[in-house]
């Protein structure tokens, strides 16, 4: 029996025209989630793999990830403070592309980020959005 070490992702990019779009990845299939979930996390930096001339991550190349848990369904990405270096106008595109990558796991129902163990706070706008984002990946 043949089996095969790769899992395929779903990841969210920006387009140069501001949009979110899907991308599917082939990924070397790690031990365990949090592995998987930290090479999606690099392929949505600014200047991973998956970037080209129309796509582009949008987390700062220097973002650590400080800590990623995912308990009851909720998954807890804590970045160090490089993570704040991103361009301000595409803030709500990152959130959504973030949390709709995020989402592709099935053991994560939601997502909360902190940087430096401070939960970053979203704007109802914000919180709106990633519950549309939530509920159309779920029903996919």
């Amino acid at each position: 029996v043949f089996t095969y070490n790769y899992i395929k992702r779903r990841v969210y990019l920006i387009s140069e025209d501001d949009y979110t779009i899907p991308l599917t990845v082939t990924l070397d299939k790690k031990n365990n989630v949090h592995e998987e979930m930290l090479d999606v996390i690099n392929l949505l930096k600014v200047s991973s793999r998956a970037s080209n001339e129309y796509l582009r991550g949008f987390i700062p190349d220097d973002t650590k990830v400080n800590s990623l848990t995912i308990n009851d369904g909720n998954l807890t990405i804590d970045f160090s403070e490089d993570f704040l270096s991103y361009n301000e106008k595409n803030e709500s595109k990152m959130i959504e592309a973030l949390t709709a990558s995020m989402l592709q796991c099935e053991d994560v129902d939601s997502l909360t980020i902190s940087v430096e163990k401070q939960i970053i706070d979203c704007s109802i706008l914000k919180t709106i959005t990633l519950l549309i984002v939530y509920l159309i990946i779920k029903l996919l």
